[in-house]
């Protein structure tokens, strides 16, 4: 049973994230994601043990089949434009190329909508939280 299998995985990373966390008062540390996504597993496996199973399956066309390889293989290429060329750069190449090609959205919901994420997560993570993500050359950190 694969939510079986699914609530294993949950246990042992809520439990591996724990053994991260052992530090008594400090702030969170590297194993709070693990604790949480951990939690998730288990709460979802555990619903799919207690449901009835699905009479239907779900069947993929070759067309879709497609449309997510090309969608995974952009996801890596926004992580190789991101090392080299920045957060921003990244979002509104990819979101472009996504929103226009996979999407079949107009050229200018493909070119407004990217930039506008781009340039929001510039603003949040960036400016306002500090993260040390990678910034454009054109940006100032």
């Amino acid at each position: 049973m694969p939510s079986v299998a699914l609530l294993a995985i949950g246990v042992a990373a809520a439990i591996s994230g724990i053994l991260l966390e052992q530090r008594n008062g400090e702030p969170a540390g590297p194993g709070l994601w693990p604790v949480f996504a951990g939690i998730l597993l288990v709460a979802t496996s555990a619903a799919m043990l207690f449901k009835r199973p699905l009479r239907t399956v779900e069947h993929i066309s070759r067309a879709e089949f497609h449309l997510i390889l090309w969608g995974v293989l952009l996801l890596a290429a926004f992580i190789a434009l991101l090392k080299a060329t920045g957060i921003v750069t990244s979002c509104v190449v990819t979101g472009m190329v996504w929103l226009r090609f996979l999407a079949k959205e107009s050229w200018l919901v493909s070119a407004l909508v990217p930039t506008g994420v781009g340039l929001v997560i510039y603003v949040v993570f960036v400016k306002l939280l500090d993260v040390p993500l990678p910034v454009d050359a054109f940006l100032p950190r």
